[in-house]
């Protein structure tokens, strides 16, 4: 029995104190502060899983081999954690620029950085040393300690058992994998997987889950669908196209849908700036434009309406497929002549993959939330106000920092105050409702007809300017709004005949070629094509996969529209034809498959 006692002691007591434990415990507040580090620049969300902890443990095991191997070199140990803590360093910096971690064939392209030297200077941090600090602290702790002897037997249990609890962590969420997929098609936890599952489950899982290669039928398909879609709905003989404006402002507005505008509830209008908008002698409105977005949301309302594709299935381009090749509004302009493109959003860049997909698109300037002054905040979390948004997108365009007057320009403005659930401040607040309605009703219209007067001064500003004859203004919703709400409204008598009961989005156009009302049903799809031939866009080759409202022969439905939609086989296999082109990034085919 003591000689049993001795033999713990020894083991136990060597294992819990000796080289092998600094090494390990080290390399957990290693990995542990990559994690906040990491958060720190993204979201703390990732924080809040099981998983994070328990990876962290497992990586510390596995990294702390050579303190159980090895014990006698720890120069072996000091070098394999520099490494770690360079990764992980090289990690944050080229997400404060990329707004993702490093992908596996970026580690194979490491020489390019020689000509990004000042880029990757500008995103250094001194707290991008903290984990190389903590490595050095750790050898210096080690070699004050005897060398010991090597514990690969419990070392290698240790990898086993904390293996296994991660293993086992993970299975509530479908397993690593599945739950790093899901992960990143997540407006606010996209960039959590490298904390959660450490910098090695993500890059494991995009190494274990490459796209296969698009198969010949795939190409077929594509082929067979752009043909179809290119004899039904013919390019407009040039002659015919609407003279081409110099420049192009498009405004997105947060989950704002059709129904209040035109609305007057308790004598008081809901929307009454934007009413105004549309009784202009010289503006095209669709009301009935089906909001088609996917599980991407407001950045699949981009990849709708600015590049003219549908959503991918079970997956968001912004996030899987940030850089193929996209044919866009933004690009369209350039080709035509415009000096500059710009991106205005309250919201962070990271959000969504917006900088990464911005580039992609054909964005040169992006303004995000920090370009803004936080004079008012909506939401929760606080988010900037769209009355800030606008007011100082104004100003900055009447002091010539962006799009200053005369300027041939691609103009996209992004605002978030309508978005769930309508937290607008009293003091901000113009429509007042005393009746009694379902849950959100009130908030929703408060929070469009905040939104209404926020547009007034930026709009009224692009009218007054001299060059506001060659500008089209575009203003539409992102999405539809009421999600869960709607069925609730639609079922209670003070609401059910003022609920739309479709999920319908407004376009407006100002100063457009061709005004009036289209009043059939149309699709987010069909803006893009809209868009182009209104603003006379005639050298540019992709026509997206809509059609356009202006075109007598627009089919009365939504391309690509799934349930109530249009039963022609063409329109339902748009989805399907759009994701294979962007899974296999085939846009740079595009113009052949439209020969």
């Amino acid at each position: 029995m003591n000689d049993l006692r001795n033999l713990l002691k020894q083991n136990v007591g060597y294992i819990m104190t000796g080289r092998p434990a600094i090494a390990w415990v080290v390399s957990v507040i290693m990995v542990l502060t990559f994690d906040v580090m990491w958060c720190g620049v993204t979201t703390f969300r990732a924080m809040s899983f099981v998983p994070t902890y328990l990876f962290a443990l497992l990586a510390a095991t596995l990294v702390s081999a050579p303190a159980a191997m090895a014990p006698r070199r720890p120069w072996l140990q000091l070098g394999l954690w520099l490494i770690v803590a360079g990764v992980m360093a090289a990690n944050i910096m080229y997400f404060r620029t990329y707004f993702t971690a490093i992908p596996a064939s970026g580690y194979l392209m490491a020489g390019n950085l020689i000509d990004f030297r000042s880029s990757v200077a500008d995103s250094f941090s001194a707290t991008d040393l903290l984990p190389a600090i903590e490595a050095v602290a750790g050898y210096v702790a080690m070699r004050r300690l005897p060398a010991g002897r090597r514990v690969v037997a419990q070392w290698s249990a240790a990898v086993g058992v904390t293996c296994f609890l991660a293993w086992v962590s993970s299975l509530p969420y479908g397993g690593v994998t599945e739950h790093v997929h899901a992960l990143k098609q997540e407006c606010y936890y996209a960039n959590c997987p490298p904390a959660i599952y450490t910098l090695a489950g993500p890059l494991a899982v995009e190494l274990t889950t490459r796209t296969k290669a698009v198969t010949p039928r795939e190409l077929n398909d594509v082929a067979e669908w752009r043909a179809e879609h290119d004899k039904r709905y013919p390019a407009p003989d040039p002659d015919s196209l609407m003279p081409r404006r110099r420049s192009l402002v498009i405004v997105f507005l947060e989950s704002l849908e059709t129904w209040p505008i035109g609305l007057e509830i308790e004598g008081q209008k809901v929307t009454p700036f934007l009413d105004s908008l549309i009784s202009a002698p010289t503006t095209t409105y669709v009301p009935n434009l089906v909001t088609q977005v996917g599980a991407g949301r407001s950045i699949d309302a981009q990849l709708l309406m600015l590049a003219g594709m549908l959503p991918m299935e079970g997956d968001v381009a912004a996030m899987s497929r940030p850089d193929n090749t996209y044919h866009t509004l933004p690009k369209a302009m350039k080709a035509a002549g415009a000096r500059r493109t710009y991106l205005l959003t309250g919201d962070k860049a990271g959000v969504w993959n917006q900088a990464r997909f911005a580039r992609s698109f054909g964005i040169d300037s992006l303004l995000d939330a920090g370009n803004w002054t936080m004079t008012e905040k909506i939401g929760n979390p606080p988010k900037l106000a769209d009355g800030a948004l606008f007011s100082q997108t104004a100003e900055k365009m009447k002091a010539g920092e962006i799009f200053p007057e005369g300027e041939s320009a691609y103009v996209h403005i992004v605002g978030y105050s309508g978005h769930n659930p309508w937290m607008i401040p009293r003091e901000r607040q113009s429509l007042h409702l005393d009746g009694t309605y379902p849950p959100k009703f009130a908030d929703y219209l408060t929070a469009v007809n905040y939104v209404d007067g926020a547009l007034r001064p930026l709009i009224g500003y692009l009218i007054s300017r001299s060059d506001s004859d060659d500008m089209m203004i575009a203003i539409t919703g992102d999405h539809e709004g009421l999600a869960s709400y709607r069925k609730a409204m639609c079922a209670d008598a003070a609401t059910a005949s003022i609920v739309d009961r479709t999920e319908h989005t407004p376009l407006i156009i100002l100063n457009s070629p061709a005004p009036g009302v289209y009043g059939q049903e149309a699709g987010q799809v069909d803006v893009y094509t809209t868009l182009v031939n209104l603003m006379g866009l005639r050298d540019y080759p992709w026509r997206g996969m809509g059609v356009s409202v202006t075109d007598p022969t627009h089919p009365g439905s939504a391309v690509g529209r799934d349930g109530t939609g249009s039963r022609d086989p063409h329109f339902i296999d748009a989805r399907r034809i759009s994701d294979i082109i962007i899974r296999h990034n085939l846009l740079d085919e595009a113009d052949k498959m439209a020969e």
